[in-house]
């Protein structure tokens, strides 16, 4: 069987994703006393985000801000995303919970 190989892009984590990502996994943990909760979200997290790096592939839904793209996991999490002509973005990483605000 032949399996074709992807082209992949690259991941850019913009400084205030990588910050609010590592909050929501610091409150879990803190609220858990285990990292175990955690360590599944990142897990998951990063089996998305390998997904989105595929190139030709882009999954997710259109917001209202140009090019900036929205998709969920685990129930109340969302990744916003650009996806750009070598790499794919990450700006923004909230608990859909809370009042989202993208600026």
């Amino acid at each position: 069987m032949f399996e074709q190989t992807r082209e992949k892009l690259r991941l850019v984590w913009r400084p205030k994703a990588q910050k609010q990502w590592d909050k929501i996994l610091t409150f879990y943990a803190t609220r858990n006393q285990s990292l175990d909760y955690s360590l599944k979200l990142d897990e998951r997290l990063y089996e998305l985000l390998d997904i989105l790096c595929i190139k030709e592939f882009t999954p997710g839904e259109l917001t209202s801000r140009r090019r900036l793209r929205r998709i969920s996991f685990e129930k109340h999490f969302a990744v916003f995303f650009r996806v750009k002509r070598d790499c794919i973005e990450v700006t923004s990483i909230v608990d859909a919970r809370q009042n989202i605000r993208l600026n």
